[in-house]
């Protein structure tokens, strides 16, 4: 069963990555003149998902609280916090590789990455879906 402290370490590592991941995209939108839509779906996707992972650190306060928390629910919470620190260490990665590129090669790049940011989009979609299904349903 997963520790309090991994867990609350988890979702600090998750938020911190995603507003790393939510500074690049703006960076990014900023700078391709007409962003594609793809980069504002994907800006949404991490934004939600950083509403999301602030509600599960409520939840898990509140469960700690009442000492309800069942081993099911954090070992859960954990397996979807993880995947999500992969797929936002994986876009803040390629985000950083926006910034090495000169202004002219800026769309470039985009085509370049368009399939890889819109598998990242479905996967951001997913985890964001599974963790709002367990905050919706009863945990108790």
């Amino acid at each position: 069963m997963a520790d309090p402290l991994s867990i609350t370490a988890s979702i600090i590592a998750v938020l911190t990555t995603c507003v790393a991941c939510t500074k690049g995209l703006r960076n990014i939108i900023e700078g391709i003149r007409d962003a594609p839509e793809e980069l504002m779906v994907l800006s949404n996707e991490v934004q939600n998902l950083n509403a999301i992972i602030i509600e599960s650190r409520n939840v898990y306060r509140s469960l700690a609280v009442n000492g309800s928390s069942t081993s099911e629910f954090i070992e859960s919470l954990q397996r979807l916090l993880k995947e999500a620190e992969d797929v936002l260490g994986a876009l803040k990665t390629l985000l950083s590789s926006y910034t090495l590129q000169g202004r002219k090669y800026q769309s470039v790049w985009w085509l370049c990455r368009k399939t890889r940011t819109n598998k990242y989009v479905l996967r951001l979609q997913n985890i964001t879906k599974a963790m709002h299904m367990m905050f919706t349903t009863d945990n108790t």
